[in-house]
């Protein structure tokens, strides 16, 4: 009787064992395969086509050692405006250099600024609201270091 009770008990145990292994045996169902799709969107400056922002333009500008630089003047039609900056050597090494970038109005009044180093990486000054100024804009650029520079100023505007 007891060899009988041990064998009934390692048939149980085999059976058991074999019935957790039914899940890993399973069919496969069928599932979802995802894809990646990349959409590129190209926008002309000044043709915002509904997107907001916009990007209205992109300059790189030299300015020699303690230079002051100024842009050209420009009219921001929207509300909002955002500038990304940023700066290398004149041969486009990253320098241990200092400047700044202003975002003027009417070449008198400082609407929003900022500083950097001339190492390429971007910095950006974003949701400037020209509600209560207006006229014709411009960048002040001052170059504080040793050596000359170049800048990159991106700029975007929306309502």
């Amino acid at each position: 009787m007891k060899k009988a009770k041990k064998l009934f008990s390692l048939i149980l145990a085999v059976a058991m064992c074999l019935s957790f292994s039914v899940t890993a045996f399973a069919a496969e169902t069928d599932q979802a395969v995802l894809e990646k799709h990349v959409v590129t969107l190209s926008v002309k400056p000044g043709d915002d086509a509904g997107i907001m922002p916009a990007m209205w333009d992109q300059n790189t500008y030299t300015v020699g050692v303690g230079i002051t630089t100024y842009t050209p003047q420009f009219i921001i039609p929207d509300r909002y405006f955002a500038y990304e900056m940023s700066a290398t050597g004149v041969s486009g090494a990253p320098v241990s250099v200092s400047y700044s970038v202003a975002l003027m109005y009417d070449v008198t009044g400082t609407v929003a600024s900022q500083n950097g180093i001339a190492n390429g990486v971007a910095t950006k000054a974003d949701w400037i609201d020209l509600r209560f100024t207006g006229g014709s804009y411009l960048f002040r650029i001052i170059n504080g270091g040793s050596e000359a520079i170049k800048v990159t100023l991106t700029y975007y505007s929306w309502k």
